[in-house]
């Protein structure tokens, strides 16, 4: 298995919550391209993957633990400044409960840890805001 199945598993879990597609419809997906248009989304998660692997070896024919980092970006479009605050808020805790309900993602790992969820705003579009949620999955298997 490979990064990728990790990163399936999260966007399917996230999918599969009545809350978040009801919140975010079925603006969940993998990654950001580079000319990602901001406006366009309006509102949306993307599970964006930072690295390959943090494996502590790459010995062939191993078991060992391989650690996935992810980004969890919740992105959103709200002029009125204090509803985006309550926006921010709220997503933070929805993506957040929604990851911790089962943090082996389906079986696909045997752990997982959320990291401290950082906001900011985007510095070209008022009105536009966007939280970045470090995720670092854990799995067995098999190197070589």
């Amino acid at each position: 298995m490979s990064a990728e199945t990790v990163q399936d598993a999260v966007v399917n879990q996230l999918k599969g919550d009545s809350a978040v597609a009801a919140e975010f419809s079925t603006n969940i997906s993998k990654g950001m391209g580079r000319n990602f248009d901001f406006i366009e989304a309006s509102k949306g998660i993307r599970v964006y993957q930072m690295v390959e692997n943090f494996s502590q070896t790459q010995l062939p024919n191993t078991l060992q633990t391989a650690v996935y980092p992810f980004l969890l970006i919740v992105l959103f479009y709200e002029p009125d400044e204090a509803l985006g605050e309550t926006r921010k808020t709220q997503y933070s805790t929805l993506v957040r409960k929604v990851a911790e309900k089962d943090p082996t993602f389906g079986g696909t790992c045997y752990d997982s840890v959320l990291g401290d969820t950082r906001f900011y705003f985007h510095p070209q579009i008022e009105g536009a805001y966007y939280m970045a949620i470090p995720l670092m999955v854990k799995r067995q298997e098999i190197v070589g």
